[in-house]
């Protein structure tokens, strides 16, 4: 039968349709044909029913389509539904309601598991970052049933749409936030006095790495050059001999405690991408756009790899570089 004919059918029609071993269907039509169930109470049964086989990733695509938060529970908590951690992270992740979103993360009863540290694995900060509204994301912050390291709740302060609240965070004795994690508080504010006068702050007990963290947020690139992070005068020029029309390419992997803070060299230079690197433990990749054998260019390169050394960052035997022209 076509597929728009079984869309004409009954519920139950379609779910015997859907059962019938002798219609070979593409899994695209089976998810097609449980969307359109009216009944939301009949799609979680199909989603217990053996002969409509469907794989986790297609589950969790009908319990996305689901509306009633009731049996959206249900499937997170049902072991017959056969939900992976992923998969039930997956579906959290793509709900609409904050509170609904934070009860369930802190269910007993749904158990999740946040140990892949893979790079498409979903993150607990992946799903808290997610949250549409300030006050959910700070409940969360001091919330005995989520356990954030301090980095992460310093993640999710910068995140915060008001900057006010993002103040009010950083002065909260009771996160317990290290001088790293409110350097990088700091540096997500506008002004870049305000944000000096932090930085000179004794009170604050900032480390010269945590300090260099704030200045390469600065607006102001006359600042950078007053700390040293842009050189005022250009010393490269033409160093790779390169035929003019030749573009390069360079992807850095790096290691080091101050890696998670990377971040900031695209505050300074556009076209710069920075990401975290999965296969290392404390790594991250940096990958340039099409570069020139030209002076500015040649500095901005110079320039990311003298912040790498000021944060302390390094290479090893794991760590890959790759170059391209």
């Amino acid at each position: 039968m076509d597929i728009s004919k079984v869309m004409e059918l009954s519920d139950i029609e379609k779910i015997n349709y859907l059962s019938n071993p002798n219609n070979e269907l593409e899994l695209w039509e089976k998810i097609e044909i449980l969307d359109s169930l009216k009944d939301e109470n009949i799609k979680v049964r199909c989603l217990m029913n053996p002969n409509i086989e469907l794989d986790s990733s297609d589950k969790v695509s009908v319990i996305c389509s689901i509306k009633d938060k009731k049996l959206i529970l249900d499937c997170l908590t049902n072991p017959k539904i056969e939900l992976t951690p992923f998969d039930k992270a997956n579906v959290i992740l793509s709900l609409e309601d904050d509170n609904f979103k934070i009860n369930c993360l802190t269910n007993p009863n749904i158990v999740l598991d946040f140990s892949d540290k893979s790079e498409y694995a979903i993150s607990l900060i992946d799903i808290l970052l997610s949250l549409k509204n300030d006050k959910s994301k700070i409940s969360c912050l001091t919330n005995p049933d989520i356990t954030l390291s301090a980095f992460e709740k310093a993640r999710i302060i910068v995140s915060l749409e008001n900057e006010k609240s993002r103040v009010d965070c950083l002065n909260n004795h009771q996160l317990a936030l290290q001088p790293s994690d409110k350097a990088l508080i700091i540096s997500s504010l506008e002004d870049d006095d305000e944000k000096l006068r932090y930085m000179q702050d004794s009170i604050m007990n900032f480390s010269e790495k945590d300090k260099l963290l704030i200045i390469c947020s600065l607006q102001d690139e006359k600042k950078f050059q007053r700390f040293g992070i842009i050189p005022s005068d250009a010393s490269h020029k033409n160093p790779l001999n390169l035929p003019a029309d030749m573009t390069f390419g360079v992807e850095l992997e790096a290691e080091g405690e101050y890696a998670k803070y990377i971040e900031v060299v695209k505050n300074i230079l556009d076209g710069w991408e920075v990401k975290g690197e999965s296969t290392l433990e404390n790594g991250v990749e940096i990958t340039s756009p099409p570069l020139h054998d030209k002076e500015r260019d040649i500095n901005e390169l110079s320039t990311v790899c003298m912040i790498m050394n000021k944060f302390g960052l390094y290479s090893n035997d794991d760590c890959g570089r790759t170059y391209t022209f």
